[in-house]
């Protein structure tokens, strides 16, 4: 009997056995473990194609906007207050090219006209009176300063320095006095490189151009304030002939208000010395030696005695003269 019975119970559980490996195994996870679901991803609104395009145009926005700043700020062809347009000067650079302060040199207007030249009260060189016409003209308002000759020297490398300056250049202090010891030749190249800078053609005056202004053109007066000697409006009289600063005395200028005619130094003409027309003497000059005229007086001069200055008087001096009473002016013709 217990054969019997552990035989059926053996053959039940080999027949379970094959129905349960028939039957599909469902897994079930076990019941402590936590699982983290991750939720789906969501799908961009915005394609990179389209944020390249957004961050392109942004870029291209700044720019224009940097561009449009930059031109009104005067940065790009303007200028930086009203943001007009400004054309690109032209610069020539020179390798051996110095550079030179600007001129201060003023010019007045001189309008043309006839005026009585000479005077027969005077000394026998000035004699005798005649009539002369004199074509509109420009002349500088001062005298040529130590300050417009040392530009002259440093723009030009011109070697004849005045004796009175030190290490090359015009003392502390005299910047503003006329230019001294130049004779007609260092004048001339003055004359001949401002013309070239300023693009004008400057030059010495002639003999009626310097007197006609001196004396107010048709008013022929005696002085460039009038007919009565005025020590008071000219720098004369200075035992050492020590020049001034140019424009000083005020009442020295003439009705164009050109200044220093009389007194500080003598100025250069173009004039050759010689007598005027119509009058028979000998001026009693060296032979073998040019002389020019000189007009002015300078501060040595007074308005006394014999060397008694006036707008009539002329001086005749050897073209290489380089002296501490001697300077120049320049003019140009309209």
């Amino acid at each position: 009997m217990f054969r019997r019975a552990h035989r059926r119970d053996f053959l039940q559980r080999i027949i379970l056995s094959s129905r349960q490996r028939r039957r599909p195994q469902i897994e079930q996870p076990p019941a402590q473990q936590n699982v983290v679901v991750a939720p789906p991803k969501k799908k961009s609104v915005f394609s990179p194609f389209l944020l390249a395009v957004i961050g392109i145009s942004g870029l291209l926005l700044l720019t224009a906007i940097g561009v449009v700043g930059a031109y009104l700020l005067g940065f790009i062809g303007g200028d930086k207050t009203t943001g007009k347009k400004t054309p690109t000067p032209t610069v020539v650079a020179s390798p051996n090219a110095t550079p030179v302060p600007p001129s201060t040199a003023e010019m007045i207007e001189i309008p043309g006209g006839n005026f009585t030249m000479g005077r027969s009260g005077g000394d026998p060189f000035e004699k005798p009176e005649h009539e002369v016409e004199v074509k509109s003209f420009r002349m500088d308002k001062t005298e040529v300063t130590n300050e417009e000759y040392y530009s002259f020297i440093q723009g030009s490398g011109y070697q004849n320095i005045p004796s009175d300056w030190e290490n090359g250049k015009p003392l502390s202090g005299k910047e503003k006095v006329p230019v001294r010891y130049i004779n007609i030749e260092d004048a001339k190249a003055f004359a001949e490189w401002r013309s070239k800078r300023d693009g004008v053609t400057y030059r010495l005056p002639t003999e009626e151009e310097w007197e006609y202004v001196a004396r107010n053109g048709v008013k022929a007066t005696l002085y460039p304030w009038g007919n009565e000697p005025k020590e008071e409006c000219a720098v004369i009289g200075k035992a050492t002939a020590q020049a001034e600063a140019v424009g000083s005395k005020q009442c020295g200028e003439n009705d164009w208000k050109v200044q220093d005619l009389i007194g500080n130094v003598w100025e250069w003409t173009s004039s050759e010395a010689k007598p005027y027309p119509g009058n028979s003497g000998q001026m009693n000059l060296k032979p073998g030696e040019v002389y020019f005229i000189v007009r002015g007086g300078s501060a040595y001069r007074d308005q006394k005695g014999k060397i008694s200055e006036t707008s009539t008087y002329r001086l005749p001096v050897p073209v290489g003269s380089r002296d501490n009473r001697i300077g120049f002016r320049l003019v140009r013709s309209d």
